[in-house]
């Protein structure tokens, strides 16, 4: 990896060049992480002949909590502690807590290890469609 690809490794959390989150786009980013995780989540549930209503209601209820929570925590951070690193503690936890209400709210129909794996998948599209995001 070339010196320039480490950018976003090293990067401040407050550089002006980093997607939503940075910029104070909750609302977007909020509704994107809805739409990409309903996505997954849809086909998830169509797959194992799950109640997809419920399945969407889930990930809407969950985001609405785990969200301002990540928002939160990335505002508490110093100015200059680079980003990605930053973000991915932040959004491990976000991972486990989002895992362990998956599994709450879905109860004997979602197994812990599944539900881990489930938040995972979720997780990993939606923060990366976050970062690509060109707003």
């Amino acid at each position: 990896m070339s010196t320039s690809g480490w950018t976003l490794f090293t990067m401040p959390v407050s550089a002006p060049t980093i997607p939503l989150l940075v910029r104070g786009y909750f609302p977007l980013a909020l509704s994107l992480t809805v739409v990409v995780e309903g996505l997954i989540v849809l086909a998830y549930a169509a797959a194992r002949g799950l109640r997809i209503p419920h399945w969407l209601a889930y990930v809407v209820l969950i985001n609405t909590v785990t969200q301002p929570s990540l928002w939160y925590l990335m505002g508490l951070l110093p100015a200059d502690i680079a980003y990605v690193p930053a973000l991915t503690a932040a959004e491990s936890l976000v991972w486990v807590v989002e895992a362990g209400l998956l599994h709450l709210l879905a109860g004997d129909r979602l197994g812990v290890g599944h539900a881990l794996t489930l938040s995972l998948v979720l997780n990993v599209a939606s923060c990366g469609v976050g970062l690509v995001a060109p707003v």
